[in-house]
């Protein structure tokens, strides 16, 4: 339990919202068991906890870049399109 509560503190501490991290575990968890603790790859998650971490980490980097535009676009390629 202490390797989960110092990995929330971390991830609390990186700015991450309280309510993201509960979303998460939503996520995350019931995909688990329903799998029977197994990986997309149907292998045996042996190692729940670095399962866990890996995956609440990889998807909180997806949320973190979800409202960055997919494009960088320059400010003369805009003032073209609206003129």
């Amino acid at each position: 339990m202490f390797y989960y509560d110092d990995l929330f503190e971390k991830l609390l501490d990186e700015d991450n919202e309280y309510k993201d991290l509960i979303k998460l575990i939503h996520y995350i968890i019931p995909r688990v068991v329903k799998r029977d603790f197994r990986d997309d790859d149907g292998n045996i998650i042996e190692n729940k906890y670095g399962y866990f971490k890996s995956s609440i980490e990889s998807n909180i980097r997806k949320l973190n870049n979800y409202d960055k535009p997919l494009w960088d676009f320059d400010d003369e390629f805009y003032d073209e399109i609206e003129r």
